[in-house]
């Protein structure tokens, strides 16, 4: 069971630093008084949750994956009494939104989708969970925040402070204890404002870009797949001409500045997706979200176009699909990407056979069929 704690400091506010496909709202969440916290409207979800998390000294947060949790942002304001156990103030959180469920465990937190609730949550195509490390994500907050546990009454400071450039605001705190909106960064005596900390890495004339993005990518938990034009494809594992800088705040951050410079080097647009589930980057010449990735597996064709098929809510009955008078081996995983449609994947997954075999797709029933290309 999580110790309980009392909060005997002020936090102006507390910003959780993501890394992978979150954003914080503006909404902060703030503590006024030595008794409550309080989550306001509009603030994330997610940012709530990994602030609770360091609340109460648990390591991790384990997101289903099937949950898109960028999109999920609290419905009320949400006020946590100090006294709270970590369940407790979970559930007050969760409360807000109903179709989520919180567990807290003896080192984590869970967060699972509420099979008793008719509502619906911002869902995903992913599957599994996603362990968020509560240590490797900074908790930015004015002062260092103080915990006692209640029976031995010895403090501690599981909170470490950031450095970030900080302005003074010394307005007095609210008759009635409460914040919302801009005058929670006001409110509170003495408030410390707090910029976001600068995070980049710069690349330097004469090393490649390619290598300082695989290198990234890798910190952050990610591989990148390029397509790319011949142009795009030289520059980017060509020596720089002059020094820049790229935004390491977050993978979201990062891989749009990759593609911005690569758009500049190669003079035709790139973009990217992030593939959270697999932890991959395409950057490609598709518009926007207009892309699939696939990642084949070792083992068989079919069973791979079978995959496929799923991903798209289409079907491969191999018994009745599969005409063709013979199957082929994939010695090797590899992805496939292509545009975001079954037809243009299928394409570009059967391009090495293309003399052999090729698909039809039958619209009407959502149903593939592999007969011989002659």
């Amino acid at each position: 069971m999580p110790k309980r704690k009392l909060l005997n400091s002020v936090i102006a506010t507390a910003i959780v630093a993501m890394t992978g496909c979150s954003s914080v709202s503006n909404s902060p969440v703030a503590a006024v008084s030595n008794d409550l916290v309080v989550f306001e409207k509009g603030a994330s979800l997610q940012t709530a949750t990994n602030y609770l998390a360091k609340m109460y000294d648990l390591e991790t947060v384990d997101w289903d994956n099937k949950i898109d949790r960028t999109k999920l942002r609290i419905t009320k304001n949400v006020t946590i009494k100090s006294t709270s156990n970590a369940q407790d103030a979970l559930n007050s959180v969760y409360t807000a939104i109903p179709q989520l469920a919180a567990t807290a465990n003896t080192n984590s937190i869970k967060v699972t989708l509420n099979n008793l609730c008719d509502g619906k949550a911002a869902m995903s195509n992913n599957h599994g969970y996603e362990t968020i490390n509560i240590d490797s994500q900074p908790i930015i907050i004015t002062t260092p925040l103080n915990f006692s546990n209640g029976f031995n009454q010895q403090t501690k400071t599981p909170l470490k402070s950031v450095a970030t450039k900080a302005t003074l605001d010394t307005k007095p705190a609210l008759d009635n204890n409460r914040m919302t909106g801009a005058e929670s960064l006001k409110a509170v005596t003495t408030v410390t404002k707090i910029q976001p900390l600068k995070q980049s890495i710069q690349v330097n004339s004469g090393n490649m870009l390619s290598l300082a993005v695989i290198k990234q990518l890798d910190k952050f938990g990610y591989s990148p797949i390029w397509m790319l034009n011949d142009k795009t494809a030289k520059s980017l594992n060509s020596k720089a001409v002059s020094n820049f800088e790229l935004n390491t705040a977050s993978v979201n951050d990062f891989v749009y500045g990759v593609a911005t410079k690569l758009t500049e080097l190669g003079g035709q647009t790139v973009n990217a997706k992030i593939f959270p589930g697999s932890k991959q980057v395409v950057f490609h010449l598709h518009s926007a979200d207009n892309v699939a990735l696939y990642n084949m597996t070792a083992g068989r064709l079919s069973t791979n176009i079978e995959n496929l098929a799923k991903q798209f809510g289409w079907k491969l009955d191999q018994k009745r699909g599969w005409l063709a008078a013979q199957d082929y081996p994939i010695s090797v995983d590899y992805p496939v990407v292509a545009e975001n449609n079954i037809d243009a994947v299928l394409t570009k997954m059967l391009q090495p056979y293309n003399t052999k075999i090729k698909h039809q797709l039958v619209e009407s029933i959502k149903e593939i069929f592999i007969v011989d290309a002659k």
